[in-house]
């Protein structure tokens, strides 16, 4: 999944990106994810982004990973968000699960995952639009087609 976001402008605008790459899961491990975040990482930097990239993110480590990362966010800041590893959905919810969720039934999802449909709220509000594409490996039902924000 990546997210674009074209804020409001400012006179200080920064060009700020979180990449995420989780293939370690405990229940089907991923080939790719980890090196599409690094190749994500690259590219971005090469663009004059400030990258935050992390992988393989925990239960513990995913929910205060990308809240850090959206409240370091200023009015008029570039933004991308970028993931690689599983996703899941459940009750129309889009969840991108830690490689560590010990996900039983649906009831497990959103207490082993980030809430996609949260974040692109929590974003939503900084305005100017954006893109939501990219690519996951989705559980279960099928993640539902990118959406402009």
């Amino acid at each position: 999944m990546c997210l674009a976001l074209g804020m409001a402008p400012a006179a200080q605008a920064a060009r700020q990106a979180l990449v995420i790459g989780n293939a370690a899961y405990n229940e089907g491990p991923l080939r790719n994810p980890v090196n599409d975040a690094r190749a994500m990482d690259q590219k971005l930097a090469d663009l004059g982004f400030n990258v935050t990239k992390v992988e393989n993110l925990r239960r513990q480590q995913i929910g205060r990973t990308v809240k850090g990362f959206l409240d370091a966010l200023k009015p008029g800041d570039e933004v991308v968000f970028f993931y690689a590893g599983h996703g899941v959905q459940v009750k129309g919810v889009n969840y991108l699960p830690a490689v560590d969720a010990d996900i039983q039934g649906e009831d497990d999802v959103p207490l082993n995952s980030l809430n996609v449909n949260n974040l692109l709220d929590k974003l939503a509000p900084a305005g100017g639009g954006g893109f939501v594409g990219g690519s996951t490996t989705v559980i279960g039902a099928g993640v539902e087609p990118a959406r402009p924000v």
